[in-house]
């Protein structure tokens, strides 16, 4: 993930953390590795159990995406990748259209405390995905 900053962390949905932040309060659950669950996801989502990290705040105001077009692509967009085992827990890479615009997000789940974490978000470009924005290009 990127490196550390000095941020609060929070909870719900106008929470941050640090990438630290997240490592610590999720490192010690003993998870097993398995793929994200999408209604436990969406569940945490609507519950706004989300923590988001500062980076992805960050990317965010600087891409000019908002919170809710995050939450529209968690809840209904189309997950085009699943990272079951990424550490400390599994994450998965979404894509949904926001009027003529795709836009990715990476979340990571907490399974055991149903709590939703935002890695990141972006638009993806031609340079690396295919036309249909699923399929990246090979390099």
């Amino acid at each position: 993930m990127g490196g550390a900053g000095g941020g609060e962390s929070g909870q719900g949905e106008c929470g941050t953390a640090t990438v630290l932040d997240f490592l610590f309060a999720i490192g010690d659950t003993g998870l097993r590795e398995v793929a994200l669950d999408r209604g436990i996801l969406t569940r945490a989502i609507r519950a706004r159990r989300v923590e988001w990290l500062r980076h992805v705040l960050e990317r965010m105001l600087e891409r000019g995406i908002s919170r809710s077009d995050v939450f529209s692509t968690l809840v209904d967009g189309e997950e085009i990748e699943d990272y079951p085992d990424d550490k400390p827990i599994p994450s998965a890479l979404f894509l949904h259209w926001i009027g003529n615009q795709p836009l990715h997000v990476v979340a990571a789940l907490d399974l055991a405390n149903e709590f939703a974490f935002i890695i990141t978000a972006y638009r993806p470009d031609l340079d690396h995905f295919e036309p249909d924005f699923k399929t990246r290009r090979k390099r």
